[in-house]
């Protein structure tokens, strides 16, 4: 295990130890904030969940929306009842109209200024939420793009949220994409299944495709982002039901349950 990986953990043990609230029916509340990908991932962490019988969950996910996208409906949310947990998941999306600047113009991809906005966006965001809600900063998989550009987007989203989470203690940052990539954080479209949980078994027997054409999302047919296609895939999206299982086991380690691997099924 990584020193980081080993961080984390024991930064979601840490968390642990304050103690979740609960509410009258008995059910931890796991709410989820974050953009297309996990609008992808969602049926499956709910699935990945529901066995449990021990969390309700709630996704605001909405497809190319951005942290400061979300501030409306997490004021609701905590002012009905705040969340035991946040799952606050972000690629960085930059074409929101929240993001515009002075002129009206959004700092450009990638840009001093873009990282600057998104460091702002994120740390209001958590300020959002009160300290019973332990908030789970979940990074993205990187994306093909980062191999064209030569650097990493990815790697500089986590650090930032790495960077916000280290002072404050109801807050943590995990690499939940990282388990969807190849080693050293590169971008990947195919990869082995898990071992003992369900295969498509395609393009060859014990693999899987996990990302789409277009280079960022699930849904395997996807060539560029389409609300259907995102919400509803015609086929088996791996990469999907992956990326939810590895939400919902860090939603379920945060709440003391479990998450069973929920079935591979179109979404």
């Amino acid at each position: 295990m990584t020193i980081i990986r080993t961080t984390a953990l024991l930064l979601l043990t840490a968390l642990l130890s304050v103690g979740c609230g609960q509410s009258g029916d008995g059910l931890k509340k796991v709410n989820l904030y974050g953009d297309s990908l996990s609008v992808e991932s969602a049926p499956f962490i709910k699935a990945a969940l529901a066995k449990s019988g021990k969390v309700s969950f709630l996704s605001r996910a909405e497809s190319g929306s951005a942290p400061c996208d979300w501030r409306g409906i997490i004021q609701h949310d905590v002012s009905t009842r705040p969340p035991d947990v946040a799952l606050v998941e972000t690629y960085g999306n930059n074409a929101s109209a929240c993001q515009r600047g002075v002129g009206g113009t959004r700092p450009v991809f990638d840009t001093p200024g873009y990282w600057r906005m998104y460091h702002k966006d994120l740390d209001q965001l958590i300020k959002s939420f009160p300290r019973s809600t332990y908030v789970i900063l979940l990074s993205a998989p990187a994306a093909a793009m980062d191999m064209k550009t030569g650097h990493s987007h990815k790697a500089h989203m986590l650090a930032l949220m790495r960077s916000i989470a280290h002072t404050r203690r109801n807050v943590t940052a995990v690499n939940a994409g990282g388990r969807l990539e190849f080693p050293a954080g590169h971008f990947a479209r195919i990869l082995p299944c898990v071992a003992k949980t369900p295969c498509p078994n395609h393009p060859k027997p014990g693999m899987a495709v996990v990302r789409a054409k277009d280079g960022l999302h699930f849904c395997p047919v996807i060539i560029w982002a389409k609300l259907k296609l995102l919400e509803h895939c015609p086929v088996v999206a791996y990469g999907a039901w992956r990326y939810g299982l590895i939400q919902a086991v860090i939603a379920a380690r945060a709440v003391g349950t479990n998450a069973t691997p929920p079935p591979l099924v179109k979404h």
